[in-house]
């Protein structure tokens, strides 16, 4: 039976409870800042379980969401220092950022071997899985093609029974998806391209680039 937490009133065994469960291979719905998202530790059989939640294709990679741009920064192989230097400008944010993979992660499934999709998530939400050896697989938590899920109400039910815990931290409060950014083009002096439009715009970005220098 899925268990649903306010995340105002989650005591600390609670978040441990949370943290142990998707550990051991669970699936919880989580709020963010974006939409809510549905979250596994990237494992082959948990992430398994996102798929067959969502009617994910499973050519579709997940992104993988971290507490800290060090923590990204140490565990993607031989990331480029160029890229490596703008993630703190541009996260914690609305933004999920396309890194380039020199090798596959070991151990982790996410369904691509030469770029991974990485966002920050910050606490109180972060701390749900600060302390995990991985960072977590995330994806949105609505059916593919259909609406995003702003509220927890917004969860299809396909999705929330299919959780183990569900992690209500009220109405996302920009209600849209990340704003998608291709940094590998960096690596060649280019400007990084713009997958997807989403809160942080453009503009933003390469404001917060040239800043960076």
């Amino acid at each position: 039976m899925t268990s649903i937490l306010k995340l105002q009133n989650m005591t600390t065994a609670e978040f441990e409870h949370v943290a142990s469960a998707l550990w051991e291979g669970g699936l919880a719905c989580l709020p963010a800042d974006t939409v809510y998202g549905l979250a596994s530790i990237p494992h082959p059989e948990a992430t398994g379980k996102i798929y067959e939640a969502k009617g994910r294709e499973e050519l579709k990679p997940l992104a993988l969401v971290f507490t800290e741009a060090r923590h990204i920064i140490s565990m993607v192989p031989d990331l480029p220092d160029v890229i490596a230097a703008v993630l703190p400008k541009l996260m914690p944010g609305p933004v999920t950022c396309i890194l380039p993979l020199a090798s596959p992660l070991s151990g982790m499934e996410i369904h691509s071997v030469d770029s991974v999709g990485v966002r920050i998530i910050p606490p109180p939400v972060g701390d749900l899985f600060r302390h995990l050896p991985s960072p977590l697989a995330v994806t949105s938590a609505n059916l593919s093609g259909l609406p995003d899920a702003c509220t927890v109400d917004e969860i299809p039910k396909e999705i929330a029974t299919a959780c183990d815990f569900i992690v209500d931290g009220g109405r996302s409060h920009l209600c849209a998806p990340s704003t998608i950014v291709d940094l590998r083009p960096l690596t060649d002096g280019e400007q990084p391209h713009i997958l997807r439009e989403g809160p942080m715009k453009a503009e933003e970005i390469l404001r917060r680039l040239r800043s960076s220098g």
